[in-house]
């Protein structure tokens, strides 16, 4: 079965980048699946895309007092 996957850390100097990044990222994947997908292909097959972005959770010794 054909699979792919991805694994990256960035880290964002402003929730404004962020943001940018999140829209800039679902536009060039949007832009792709209009590039690739063939609704009619007789040949084709399915294939999900699922793209995720969360903070990364740090060690407890690195986490501020609360």
């Amino acid at each position: 079965m054909a699979t792919f996957g991805m694994d990256g850390e960035i880290r964002f100097a402003s929730v404004a980048d962020r943001a940018a990044f999140a829209h800039g990222l679902a536009a060039d994947v949007t832009r792709l699946n209009g590039r690739y997908h063939e609704e009619n292909a007789k040949s084709g097959r399915d294939h999900r895309v699922i793209v995720a972005l969360h903070p990364t959770l740090r060690p407890e010794q690195d986490r501020p007092e609360r």
